[in-house]
Parts: structure tokens; C-alpha cells; sequence
């Protein structure tokens, strides 16, 4: 889909769908691309929601070269224009209401500050391998604040679940359910087991919001 001043996003809509549906952002790792990971995170979230996977930087790479991600400003701008394309192309197809944030090692370091510029725009999110350093208190309130109800901690490996801990404590602390899951391999890249994790989780992390088929 093309983006107003960015690089194509790749979008990855419900097949088949005749009702409104939501939206999830997929923010994605260094030298991987949008559709990389629209392919795994729709393995992940099943076939009810829009998936918006912004391109990254350079703009001008061809759509499914190795990527990485700009600056959380440049990103927000960029995530920003994509939902702006999106809603333009699909508008009577997406549901009213918040989105929910997903990104994965680089990713999930970048989302914690596309976040924090979107946090009144999203109620759910997940971190992935990254962002362990970000996730302060004073962020992690910032978003219980604006409404964040729910967060998903992916992890792949030990070191990851361990860095995760205190986070988890962090969002706990602030009246924002959290869960760690983990794949528990060895590896980083988001694929194969690991999305497995995801995809098994998913129903906690949606499991109140109608827009997602309701309690599982």
C-alpha cells in the first residue's frame, strides 16, 4: 500500500470479511521487512484483524528487501501515515476503536515510544526480545494513564524472560495486566516457535474485546 512520504507499508487484510474488523500495527526487527513479518504476526493473531506492517527505512528499498527501522519520531510519523492510508483504502471495513501495538526486537524498542505518541489510540500491545531498558516506571504509567489495559511479553529465549521480569513488575504495579510467554529456544529472529507463542496467547491478550470474536 503506498504510503504518503514513506516507503510501501505491506497490509495483510481478513480474507473474506463482510464486517468491520480492528486493526493491529506490526512494528518489525532489523534487516527484515513489512511483509516478513505480516506473514508471522497473521500467523500469530489468526484471520479476524487488519495487520499494517510499516515499511521502515530506506524508503526507497523495493517491498521484501531487508530493512530496519527509523527513529521513533520518524516512525511515529510513519505509522501515522500508514493509518491514515489504511483508513482511506479500507474505510468501511475497520472497526472503530483502538489498535493494538506489536513489535518485535528492534521493534518492540521503537514501539515502546510509538507508544508512548499513540497511547491514547491503543489499549493492548506487545513487546517481543526488545525494548527491556524502555519499559521504565515512569513510562509504563504514562500508558496505564492513557488507557493501556493489557501487555503480552514475547519471548524466544532465557536471557529474554529474565530481562522481561521486572518489566512484567512494572506493569503490574500499575494496574495493567501483563504476561510473560516464552518459547524458551535459543535464537532471537521472530519465527517459527516463537510465533507459535504468540499465536497461543493471543486469546488472553484480545479476550475481552467483542471486535476480536469475544471470549475465546
Amino acid at each position: 500500500m503506498d504510503v504518503q512520504g514513506q516507503g510501501p507499508a505491506v497490509v495483510s487484510p481478513p480474507a473474506g470479511a463482510t464486517d468491520a474488523r480492528p486493526i493491529v500495527i506490526a512494528l518489525h526487527a532489523h534487516a527484515t521487512s513489512a511483509r516478513q513479518a505480516c506473514e508471522n504476526w497473521r500467523r500469530a493473531t489468526g484471520p479476524v484483524p487488519f495487520l499494517l506492517c510499516p515499511h521502515g527505512v530506506p524508503s526507497h528499498a523495493p517491498e521484501g528487501a531487508p530493512v530496519t527501522l527509523g527513529s521513533v519520531d520518524q516512525t511515529v510519523r510513519e505509522v501515522r501515515a500508514a493509518l491514515a492510508a489504511l483508513r482511506q483504502k479500507y474505510a468501511e471495513y475497520l472497526a472503530p476503536g483502538p489498535v493494538v501495538i506489536a513489535g518485535y526486537s528492534l521493534g518492540a524498542k521503537v514501539a515502546v515510544g510509538v507508544l508512548s505518541n499513540l497511547a491514547s489510540e491503543a489499549s493492548l500491545a506487545i513487546w517481543g526480545e526488545g525494548g527491556f531498558d524502555d519499559l521504565t516506571s515512569s513510562v509504563v504509567r504514562g500508558y496505564a494513564d492513557h488507557g493501556l489495559r493489557r501487555a503480552l511479553l514475547l519471548c524466544r529465549t532465557r536471557a529474554c524472560e529474565m530481562s522481561y521480569a521486572p518489566v512484567a513488575k512494572r506493569f503490574e504495579a500499575s494496574g495493567v495486566e501483563v504476561r510473560i510467554a516464552s518459547a524458551a529456544t535459543t535464537g532471537h529472529p521472530f519465527e517459527g516457535k516463537v510465533v507459535e507463542t504468540a499465536r497461543d496467547a493471543w486469546p488472553w491478550l484480545v479476550r475481552d474485546d467483542p471486535r476480536f470474536g469475544g471470549d475465546p
